[in-house]
């Protein structure tokens, strides 16, 4: 652990830099402005404690000895403001839930903001009666920024845990920003407190539901029966989801502002609907793309939990209450089914595709509900597989419990106990669409609708077919002895071949020379003091690289 304090704040404190400039006129004294500076400086000092991955090959770093330990004597906090910083590329479990109180902020983040495609890993692990913790129970303010957060996973194959990461603080503020947050049975984002203003952005809410079974569970964002003060999810990818993006259900007081701009949402189950925003004073939808948003269709036979306000067929989108101030902004939104769910949605339910909005938002919109969206079937660069075989399942045996698992994994879970069929190489992840299309301008600013910041995963197109072209590969992959590494080379390059940790961390080099073009087999052993389980096989060169896991028995 590295413990830096204190720094200068670069939070760009707008009164603070107005105050300032104040001070530095001539009228005032300047030992006056020397107090208020020093005054000032140790005000917005700002505590970062770093906290390394472990070094040790054979366990994880626990941050949450780090994390709640981290007071002086008697409990009371160090620093109530302290910055949590998670080294990129590393993997950290939490033994216990991090509970932060209302008297301190919980704020984690990445070493290096900018660096999102490599994000510190966070799970859980068993304690010591073998049982998994709650993940993160917040009662006070919470920032959490470009962090890979897995919430329920519980083993392969098995049912995610339901509700590990809750905000339970009433009147807090929570920042949730470049974060992917997966695997849990109930809510990704659950709220468990009133009166909270919640900001998630640019991130990816995916993988919730009970994997296998019809049931309905499964959803981004999940209010229950608490309300938000605000709730602003912007520039997020949602997908692979068994039932709504956004649940809400007997508040107790009005949501006061929802807001839903620029998203990308596909694979959504809906076993309850899709958008279900309860008593509301004003919604603003706008700028989404939602493909096969609500993939159960409208039969009544799947209506057995919390049934819709309209109660007779499923819709996109309900309330629960129409107040005769609530104000609803819908524009610019894409939503439409792609060819093979409409076919299972003629093949076996009661209409050809859901509806779009229920009676009492249509009473709201009048007329102009026919405009506020459109339907342009469009085909996304990379993204993972369309689950309609999970659907048809759904539709043949409501009550089987061995259907398609929706659950989608990284490719380089293939052929280990994570492999169910749904696999998807994240690191070439693209939801974005031809500039040639209707979406593309159609937005109320004139630009793209959808994510914005997932498009273009690769630096350029060198770059691009460098990366298709290396081709590597591990043999034989679960490994416990000696193998071979195979790889392709487009043109003569200098080339490392690295075996790394899951902490991200080289621990044998394999190949560091220049190469010649062409295909390459380079055979080797593995050491006698590597453990049993997972790591990384990394080829670098000098305009591409590509990773592959390797599983040592």
């Amino acid at each position: 652990m590295v413990l830096q304090e204190p720094l200068a704040s670069n939070i760009g404190f707008d009164f603070f830099n107005y105050t300032k400039r104040i001070f530095m006129k001539k009228t005032v004294p300047i030992l006056f402005l020397l107090a208020f500076t020093l005054y000032s400086s140790s005000i917005f000092a700002q505590r970062i404690v770093v906290i390394d991955p472990s070094t040790d090959l054979t366990k994880l770093k626990d941050i949450y000895p780090v994390i709640m330990g981290d007071t002086l004597a008697g409990g009371v906090r160090k620093d109530v403001n302290t910055i949590y910083k998670l080294k990129n590329g590393s993997v950290y479990v939490l033994s216990a839930p991090l509970v932060n109180k209302s008297n301190w902020t919980l704020h984690i983040e990445a070493t290096d903001l900018a660096n999102v495609k490599e994000k510190p890993y966070l799970t859980r692990i068993p304690n010591a009666s073998g049982a998994y913790p709650n993940y993160i129970l917040s009662e006070g303010n919470l920032t959490l920024k470009n962090l890979w957060m897995v919430t329920g996973e519980r083993g392969p194959g098995q049912e995610h845990h339901n509700a590990k990461f809750i905000i339970s603080g009433a009147n807090t503020r929570v920042i949730i920003d470049n974060c992917i947050i997966e695997k849990d049975r109930g809510g990704l984002v659950r709220l468990g407190a009133n009166n909270t203003k919640v900001y998630v952005t640019n991130c990816q809410l995916r993988n919730g539901g009970n994997r296998k079974i019809f049931q309905g569970n499964g959803r981004a964002v999940d209010a229950r029966t608490f309300y938000f003060d605000t709730l602003i999810v912007k520039n997020t990818l949602m997908h692979n989801l068994v039932d709504r993006v956004f649940r809400s259900m007997g508040a107790t007081a009005r949501h006061n502002y929802l807001e839903f701009d620029q998203n990308t949402a596909f694979n959504i189950g809906g076993r309850h609907g899709s958008f279900q925003f309860g008593k509301v004073k004003e919604v603003k939808f706008t700028n989404n793309l939602l493909i096969n948003p609500l993939m159960m269709g409208s039969v009544k036979s799947q209506l057995q939990e919390q049934t819709q306000p309209d109660k007779e067929a499923k819709k996109i989108f309900t309330i629960d209450t129409l107040y005769s101030d609530a104000k609803f902004t819908f524009a610019s939104n894409n939503i439409f089914f792609t060819e093979d769910m409409l076919n299972i949605f003629n093949a076996n339910d009661t209409v050809d595709r859901p509806a779009v909005y229920s009676k009492l938002l249509l009473d709201k919109l009048g007329s102009s509900a026919a405009s506020t969206y459109f339907e342009e079937p469009l085909k996304l660069n990379n993204v993972p597989m369309n689950i309609t075989q999970f659907i048809i399942d759904i539709y043949k045996d409501i009550t089987s419990k061995n259907m398609f698992d929706f659950i989608v994994e990284d490719i380089t879970y293939k052929g280990t106990p994570y492999d169910f069929g749904n696999l998807f190489d994240f690191s070439k992840l693209d939801p974005c669409f031809p500039s040639t299309t209707k979406s593309a301008k159609a937005s109320t600013t004139g630009g793209p609708i959808g994510v914005l910041n997932f498009c273009a995963v690769a630096t350029s197109n060198e770059e691009l077919a460098w990366n298709n072209w290396l081709k590597l590969s591990i043999n034989p992959n679960p490994i416990s002895g000696s193998g071979f590494i195979e790889y392709e080379l487009p043109a003569a390059t200098q080339v490392d071949l690295s075996i790394y940790n899951l902490m991200g961390q080289r621990i044998l080099n394999i190949v560091n020379q220049r190469q010649d073009a062409g295909s390459h087999k380079v055979n080797f052993s593995i050491p006698t003091q590597f453990s049993a389980g997972m790591y990384i096989g990394r080829l670098v060169t000098e305009k591409g690289t590509m990773s592959s896991q390797i599983i040592v028995r």
